[in-house]
């Protein structure tokens, strides 16, 4: 994980880990963090994720 979250890194975004596959189901479309430009934070805020 800590090679894919280099590369989002280096192209220029901050990675958000969310920990489980399963757990996309709450960043698909019509929810509240699908594409709405938030930075890291926001997102790990709203899927309740720590910075580690």
């Amino acid at each position: 994980m800590d090679v894919v979250a280099g590369l989002v890194r280096d192209a220029g975004f901050d990675p958000v880990r969310v920990g489980a596959l399963s757990r996309g189901q709450e960043f698909e479309p019509d929810t509240p963090v699908y594409n709405t430009g938030m930075s890291g934070r926001e997102p790990r805020d709203q899927l309740k994720v720590s910075t580690s």
